[in-house]
């Protein structure tokens, strides 16, 4: 079964300049199956795209998950910065150096923008994954609302979630899409947490969503959402942790991490918290000391995340904080700050612009 699989794939697969030669395609040169597919996980995303409509068995190799998950690991992450100018957001994507230099300089280049009446959309809640040509709105009378973008690793499945709650004291009511499916309609979902609103900083991790919030007794609470059951649940902070302070969400190596700023700011010193057991609310606490000459950054900047080899990336809150722009790594291990400069949207830096950074950014090629 294999082997003819094989052969009428590498029957499609001839290359030929001319179809209508037959002298051509008699001495044409067909492509091993393995050997194709080492190629094309290493094409640009758009390039995938094209080939989807070669022919139609290339078309069902290329929407297979398992070609998917091979381009998504093979892939080099990017780093993504939205500038908002004037009430636009522009979007600029850089390489993301694995081993930087310090001073290192790297050039972002455009890659698309949004206007005005989207830009809110777009960067309030922003998650981690980045969804290029994907905009959901849709209005609720009377309401507020965050979208998020999470994916089930199980059932590989991408979803949208809506959570929308009153502002006249009414219960909240959120809804859920799945996007794999041919019929895109909302479902409602129930929410057995307290009404909450204010909802910042949030990330998905493994398919669950967390986020801060604010409830009615104005305390601050840790919320998750499991994408894979539709399901709330509440995670208490440790009781050395400062919720009302600034706590930045990151990916801590699978887990998830927040970057608490400490009293001692002006000095560099600053907490790194990761959840170790969600389910029994165990966290663990390192605190880090930033080299002197290098203090300053806790101050003027917020932290962006974790790289794979573990460093914590900063950045600067806005243009003014750093002209030219750069980024910082901090390497926990070694206690070492490398800097980095990022060109190619200086004209967007100004004192009222504010720049969000995002790490390991991967064109995704599944199909919707």
């Amino acid at each position: 079964m294999k082997n003819n699989m094989e052969q009428k794939f590498s029957e499609d697969l001839l290359i030929r300049p001319s179809s209508s030669s037959k002298l051509v395609r008699k001495h044409s040169v067909s492509i091993p199956v393995d050997l194709l597919i080492d190629i094309l996980v290493r094409v640009p995303a758009k390039s995938v795209a094209r080939f989807r409509c070669v022919s139609k068995l290339w078309g069902s190799i290329l929407v297979r998950h398992d070609f998917t998950e091979r381009f998504m690991s093979v892939a080099s992450p990017r780093l993504l910065f939205i500038s908002i100018d004037k009430g636009e957001s522009f979007l600029f994507s850089s390489p993301q150096p694995q081993n930087p230099d310090d001073n290192s300089t790297l050039v972002a280049t455009p890659c698309k923008s949004y206007p005005k009446y989207l830009s809110s959309e777009i960067t309030d809640g922003i998650n981690a994954q980045v969804v290029r040509g994907l905009v959901f709105l849709q209005r609720w009378r009377r309401k507020a609302r965050k979208v998020f973008f999470g994916f089930d690793p199980i059932s590989k499945q991408f979803k949208v979630l809506c959570m929308t709650w009153s502002r006249y004291g009414t219960p909240n009511t959120h809804r859920i899409m799945t996007l794999e499916t041919r019929k895109r309609l909302w479902r409602t979902i129930q929410d057995p947490i307290l009404p909450h609103d204010s909802v910042y900083g949030n990330i998905c991790i493994n398919g669950v969503l967390y986020y801060r919030a604010e409830f009615s007794d104005e305390c601050s609470k840790m919320v998750c959402f499991d994408f894979r059951f539709e399901k709330f649940s509440l995670i208490e902070y440790d009781k050395d942790m400062e919720p009302q302070k600034r706590l930045d969400l990151f990916n801590y190596k699978g887990k998830l991490g927040a970057y608490e700023d400490m009293h001692f700011s002006s000095k560099g010193i600053f907490a790194l918290w990761v959840l170790e057991d969600g389910g029994k609310h165990i966290w663990s606490k390192r605190i880090c000391v930033l080299p002197p000459s290098c203090g300053n950054i806790v101050s003027h900047c917020y932290c962006v995340g974790m790289t794979s080899t573990g460093e914590v990336v900063f950045s600067p809150y806005a243009g003014y904080e750093s002209n030219p722009f750069c980024i910082f790594y901090y390497n926990i291990e070694r206690n070492t700050v490398t800097r980095i400069y990022i060109q190619g949207f200086e004209e967007r830096l100004n004192c009222f612009n504010f720049v969000h950074t995002f790490l390991d950014q991967l064109d995704n090629i599944k199909v919707m």
